[in-house]
């Protein structure tokens, strides 16, 4: 199943972080691993240590039912999670992603 994790100002939500099973590689397959599915954090509180607050709880969770691992997937296209990320986990698979920048085949205006 899914777990989400929010955090609350008053009835305004302002970060959550979701877990589940399985995650973006066979790796993530394992039955005793856990996959970040998804996590956000309004921008004016970021760095406040609310997200890390949210991930404590969800590795006490995931801890308790017998997790081993908690995995991951971040872009380099998004920078500010990707350093968020990297300061929490260790990589375990990297993948590059190649795109074309849409400007390049936008017709002219």
């Amino acid at each position: 199943g899914l777990a989400v994790f929010a955090a609350f100002d008053g009835a305004r939500p302002v970060a959550y972080l979701s877990v589940g099973g399985g995650g973006e590689t066979f790796v993530d397959g394992a039955p005793l691993t856990r996959h970040i599915h998804g996590a956000y954090c309004l921008p004016a509180l970021r760095g406040t240590g609310l997200m890390d607050a949210l991930l404590a709880r969800a590795l006490d969770c995931v801890r308790a039912e017998g997790t081993l691992w908690l995995g991951v997937d971040c872009e380099t296209l998004n920078p500010p999670a990707y350093r968020y990320w990297r300061k929490h986990f260790t990589p375990y698979c990297l993948s590059y992603v190649r795109r074309v920048d849409e400007r390049a085949i936008a017709p002219a205006q």
